[in-house]
């Protein structure tokens, strides 16, 4: 299994993580106005369930090669937490869905970028698209991290907008994480049929 097989989750988890993230953005650019409540319930929800799966994933690779990336467990951790005080503090939820979604968005530009330099290191071509990816992704987390509040006071429809783009730009990440993982598995198959 290649390096990036190794820090990827599998082809399904992507292709589910790319089509959740691409729904819950073009829901959340067609409907502002009325998604407050739903979108707490649902970021919650998907936090929580996001951080059991990559913790989930940190253990099993710890305990398979003794190595695990630091911020998965740091990510799981934090998604676990953020979860829960989304459904806890739900009067707060304006700023905290800001500040939820921007550090949350920071953890995973960091994981993209950090995937876009391994797979610079193997030699593959998609790398630049990763680091666009990331960079974009951390533009935006870092938008919702500085002004939290004008992001979710006064013009909570265009902070819940530009929460809907960021989610679209994850959902993109995860089908070009997709279709990588697929064009990587192609092409080792076939030469492992070359070299029989």
């Amino acid at each position: 299994m290649g390096t990036i097989e190794k820090i990827t989750p599998n082809k399904s988890r992507l292709f589910a993580q790319g089509m959740l993230f691409c729904a819950l953005g073009a829901v959340l650019m067609i409907f502002p106005d009325s998604i407050l409540r739903v979108v707490n319930a649902v970021m919650a929800v998907v936090l929580f369930l996001i951080g059991l799966s990559v913790g989930y994933l940190y253990f099993k690779q710890k305990k398979e090669d003794g190595q695990a990336q630091w911020y998965w467990i740091a990510g799981s951790v934090f998604a676990i937490a953020m979860g829960g005080c989304l459904l806890l503090f739900d009067y707060l939820l304006p700023v905290l869905l800001a500040l939820t979604v921007g550090a949350w968005l920071l953890v995973r530009s960091v994981r993209i970028i950090s995937l876009a330099i391994a797979a610079k290191a193997v030699g593959l071509t998609e790398w630049a698209w990763f680091i666009l990816e990331g960079l974009l992704v951390l533009i935006f987390a870092i938008i919702m991290l500085l002004w939290p509040d004008e992001i979710s006071g006064a013009m909570f429809r265009g902070g819940v907008i530009l929460i809907g783009v960021a989610s679209l730009l994850v959902g993109i990440y995860c089908f070009l994480l997709f279709a990588y993982r697929k064009k990587s598995e192609n092409v080792s198959q076939s030469t492992h049929e070359q070299s029989i």
